[in-house]
Parts: C-alpha cells; sequence; structure tokens
C-alpha cells in the first residue's frame, strides 16, 4: 500500500525501480489525491523517459483515488487525506489504529492563515503520537527568497505541533544543500525554539534520516 503525496518527479520517479512491481503474483495498490494519478505513473514510463513500459511489469497494480475529509479503512488502518499548499498540490495523510495517530505531511506551505485557532490543518493533526512535517527552511529562508516554492520552516512545524497538541514532531524534507553538521544545529535549534514556548511541554523532536524508527 503506497500512498503518495504528489506527482512530482522527486517523489514518483523511484517506482520504475521497484522489484516488486515486477513480481508476479504481488499486489500493489496505489493511493492519492490527484484525479490523473494513474496517468502520471504510466506516463513516466513512456518513451523517451524510461525503457521499460509500465505494463511490462508483472504485479496487480491498481490505483485509488481518495477523497479529502472522507474515512477509509485500509490495511487495517484509518485513513484520511487532507489537500496541502504546494505547487499542484499535494496531500497530507493521517494513519490511525488502536488509539494511535500518526500523520505524514510533506511538501506543504502554511501562509498566514495557519495563525487561526480554526486552521482546518489543526484538527488534521491534533492529538497526533507522531507528526512527520516537511521543515526543509529557516524561518528566514521560509518568509524571503523561497516563499510560495511549496515548502515550511521549521519554527512553524514547532507552532503547529504545539497548537495541535502533537507529542512527537519529525523534521522532514531535509534541505539538500545542508550537511550533516548544518542539519544537527537545525534540529538543535528547533529544540531550542521549542524549549522557549510556555506550552511546549513534553513535545519531542527529531530529524529525518535513513533508517530512523520513532516508536509510538
Amino acid at each position: 500500500h503506497l500512498f503518495i503525496s504528489h506527482l512530482h518527479w522527486d517523489h514518483i520517479q523511484g517506482f520504475p525501480f521497484f522489484t516488486p512491481a515486477f513480481v508476479p503474483g504481488n499486489r500493489i495498490h496505489i493511493y492519492g489525491g490527484h484525479a490523473d494519478l494513474e496517468q502520471a505513473f504510466r506516463q513516466q514510463q513512456q518513451p523517451p523517459f524510461f525503457p521499460v513500459p509500465f505494463q511490462a511489469m508483472g504485479a496487480e497494480i491498481s490505483f485509488t483515488v481518495l477523497e479529502t475529509g472522507k474515512p477509509y479503512t485500509i490495511a487495517g488502518l484509518t485513513v484520511q487525506c487532507i489537500r496541502q499548499n504546494h505547487p499542484g498540490d499535494s496531500y497530507g495523510y493521517a494513519f490511525g489504529r488502536n488509539g494511535k495517530k500518526v500523520v505524514y505531511s510533506t511538501d506543504s506551505e502554511h501562509k498566514r492563515e495557519a495563525d487561526s485557532p480554526s486552521y482546518p490543518y489543526l484538527d488534521f493533526i491534533h492529538g497526533a503520537d507522531l507528526l512527520v512535517f516537511d521543515a526543509q527552511y529557516t524561518l528566514l529562508d521560509a518568509m524571503g527568497v523561497k516563499e510560495n516554492w511549496g515548502h515550511s520552516s521549521n519554527i512553524v512545524a514547532v507552532e503547529l505541533a504545539l497548537a495541535g497538541q502533537v507529542k512527537r514532531l519529525c523534521l522532514f524534507h531535509n534541505e539538500h544543500t545542508y550537511d550533516d553538521t548544518k542539519l544537527d544545529h537545525f534540529l538543535t535549534d528547533t529544540r531550542a525554539f521549542a524549549n522557549l514556548q510556555d506550552a511546549a511541554g513534553p513535545l519531542e523532536i527529531f530529524l529525518a534520516y535513513d533508517g530512523l524508527s520513532i516508536p509510538v
């Protein structure tokens, strides 16, 4: 079961190399909010982009377009999606099971309306045991030269997590020009900002990296 935030190539171009998709007998279910979800996957494997056509994959592959705000039960999980502010739109996902809630929310920019207590995103993330959040930029970059690029900042991540009473925050979609040292400083600065907030409480903050596992 694959949940697709959006159809930009950096988020779907790995699928033609996904070995399980070539194994007969495998069943792969792909979900997303975009009406042209299936078309995008098939088109990227047409000439001249890729030598192996989509129909050459041996697995049984299905596509399901999800409606925002509608609850689904998928693979034993409750699933809802929300449309996010990103060029071409993106979709965040809230997954629930046994009283636990995990939200995956990447490629999303939050503007001034995020300051409102009635901001719909706050209901979507409310009480999450883990929020995986697009915090690619510093606040200076997000409000300056990279405004309207469709990504958010570490400061907005903390503010929304606190307002939504989130228990754990994982900063995601790391800035690709940062080395490990700069990313470590980014995490330290984010935690320091959270500690300055009166309502910070027990919010745990992590920085995404390959192989990271966060118990919920």
